[in-house]
């Protein structure tokens, strides 16, 4: 817990904490269909790279669509977790930034997407912050980022499990080998 003081080793232990579990075949969430289900909307900005946040006035995940398809998938991951974690966690916001920060980077690592620079610095700044706060409390907040990371898996499932039944419902019939007369079935015999 001591070491946990220093952001750099923080950042390593939540990546290899995120690692930790079974990873294999996992895809990435759809935060679009992630907020629908939770009644929120995502609003994606092109002049903003980078950007991602949660308007929790306004029930709406910011993300970017500028950069790279990874700064991408990195903003919807970031603005996905701050959503997470402001809609289930009371903490006070200097804590609550380092959780939606700590979720964005067990995110990035579980779906092996990569921690950008920005979100390190986002970390490292949030953590700094936190630390200072009274009320900061890491095993609590540990134990909240599980939680948090469940809920991430368990809604991951659930689009996982729709996926294959719209899989089996939009599968074309097998088609039906047509009836070979006697004579074609013979010759096929004779091959």
């Amino acid at each position: 817990e001591q070491n946990m003081n220093n952001p750099e080793t923080y950042q390593r232990y939540l990546e290899h904490r995120a690692r930790t579990g079974d990873d294999a075949g996992r895809l990435l969430p759809d935060v679009e269909d992630a907020a629908r289900q939770a009644g929120l909307t995502v609003q994606r900005d092109q002049d903003k790279p980078g950007a991602a946040y949660f308007d929790a006035d306004q029930n709406v995940i910011h993300v970017s669509d500028a950069g790279s398809e990874e700064d991408v998938r990195l903003s919807e991951l970031k603005g996905y977790a701050d959503a997470v974690i402001q809609r289930t966690a009371t903490a006070e916001p200097p804590v609550r930034d380092l959780e939606s920060a700590s979720l964005a980077v067990m995110l990035a690592a579980r779906y092996d997407v990569g921690v950008s620079d920005r979100l390190s610095q986002q970390l490292a700044s949030a953590h700094a912050e936190a630390v200072k706060c009274p009320a900061f409390d890491l095993p609590v907040t540990l134990q909240r980022l599980d939680k948090a990371l469940d809920y991430c898996d368990h809604f991951l499932a659930h689009e996982q499990e729709r996926e294959l039944e719209q899989e089996t419902v939009n599968e074309p019939e097998p088609e039906q080998e047509p009836e070979l007369p006697p004579q074609s079935q013979a010759f096929m015999m004779d091959l």
